[in-house]
């Protein structure tokens, strides 16, 4: 008890002491609050002590003049001043940086995509972004991520990351506009129904107006089948297309057997849809056993994989 009574008195000024005076306020950049941080007068390396542990980024932390007063005690100083300091992280609106870089980041990340050979024209629009954000003074490194889908207005997370272990993640809007040219269905397809040059024509669009990601030219749409029904009218999209398999379930196919020069071809049924390369199973029907086998080509399997003569 006595202890704790004579820590939290102030001792008396020694002779010749120096005199210090505190700050009502001071900023740090370190992760340490040192004397000569949140005094007026300067203080020599040798001469200076550490206080506190700085408070967190973004928030702050009050010290009493009377704290202060017991963790210097030992030294040869007579503080005055302010009845507390208050001390928070030395940091600085960059908004306008940040934004600068995000951009950059973006322009960069759009030209290394599969979308700079597709898209006619590439551009993008940063809506809302904060006028406010606070980071600590000095170099920053920044992050972000592009969404999986680009058509439409998608939110696009970034991370800062600053000196002394500074990192805040953010999130902001991002517009993106981009031409492409887009399948439309000139007629209804049905589920199932296998698409043909006259069933669709090309139209240049903003991506931002599809609903969903559209085929492309690249996809080769034609000979393929929809998964659902397609309307008039409606912009294709790349989820509303299937491969058509090359064996369906319960379809008789042909099981090719070869060894050496010799070939032999046994009749058997599909258990399932396969597509050429893919392993499905068989009943064979010279034995009735149920096997694995490889679609090697429209109603043709193989116990091996596909050779590459047959692909």
């Amino acid at each position: 008890m006595i202890f704790l009574l004579l820590a939290a008195v102030s001792l008396p000024a020694a002779a010749g002491a120096k005199e210090l005076t505190l700050r009502s306020s001071a900023r740090v950049k370190g992760s340490e609050v040192f004397l000569s941080d949140i005094v007026e007068e300067g203080i020599g390396g040798d001469e200076d002590i550490f206080v506190a542990v700085s408070p967190g980024w973004l928030s702050s932390r009050k010290l009493r003049a009377d704290f202060v007063r017991n963790i210097i005690r030992k030294k040869n100083y007579n503080l005055a001043g302010a009845e507390a300091v208050v001390i928070s992280r030395d940091v600085a609106n960059r908004s306008v940086e940040v934004r600068a870089r995000l951009e950059e980041g973006i322009s960069g990340k759009l030209a290394a995509s599969r979308w700079k050979e597709r898209c006619k024209s590439l551009d993008f629009d940063l809506i809302d972004f904060p006028e406010e954000i606070i980071i600590p003074a000095g170099d920053f490194e920044m992050e972000c991520r592009l969404p999986g889908q680009l058509h439409g207005p998608r939110n696009v997370s970034f991370t800062v990351k600053g000196q002394n272990r500074f990192r805040r993640r953010y999130s902001v809007k991002v517009e993106f506009m981009m031409t492409v040219d887009c399948p439309v269905a000139i007629r209804s397809i049905r589920s199932g129904q296998r698409i043909n040059p006259d069933d669709i024509t090309w139209v240049e669009k903003n991506l931002a107006e599809c609903y969903r990601e559209p085929a492309s030219r690249q996809t080769g749409l034609v000979g393929l089948q929809a998964s659902r029904l397609i309307s008039e009218g409606e912009v294709i999209p790349l989820d509303a297309l299937e491969r058509i398999p090359q064996i369906r379930e319960g379809d008789d196919v042909e099981i090719v057997l070869t060894r050496g020069s010799l070939t032999v071809k046994v009749n058997g049924r599909s258990l399932e849809d396969g597509y050429r390369g893919e392993r499905i199973m068989i009943r064979n029907g010279a034995n009735g056993k149920i096997e694995k086998y490889c679609v090697i080509g429209r109603g043709k399997v193989s116990p091996g994989r596909m050779e590459v003569g047959n692909r």
